[in-house]
């Protein structure tokens, strides 16, 4: 998987898991620590997110990074599983 692949699937997963949760950019953002605007260019694909702040976001959503990233589904009994798979 390319670079530019793991970010697209990082930017629709976002997207996808804030959607899910109810939560705003604003409540994503304030937890990572960045700026509303930074958090939107992450969900956009136009930003890539750090390892750090990529493993908050897993953290947040409750999910395994390479979920996040695209490289791994999500795991069974996961409360998002039926909806994810």
């Amino acid at each position: 998987m390319k670079g530019s692949e793991i970010y697209r699937n990082v930017a629709e997963k976002l997207r996808l898991l804030r959607t899910l949760t109810g939560v705003s950019q604003q409540q994503v953002a304030d937890y990572i620590h960045v700026n509303r605007s930074t958090y939107s260019y992450y969900e956009l694909g136009e930003s890539k997110p750090p390892l750090d702040i990529l493993c908050a976001l897993a953290e947040y959503f409750d999910v395994d990074l390479g979920y996040l990233t695209g490289t791994e589904e999500i795991r069974h009994g996961h409360k998002f599983y039926t909806l994810l798979k």
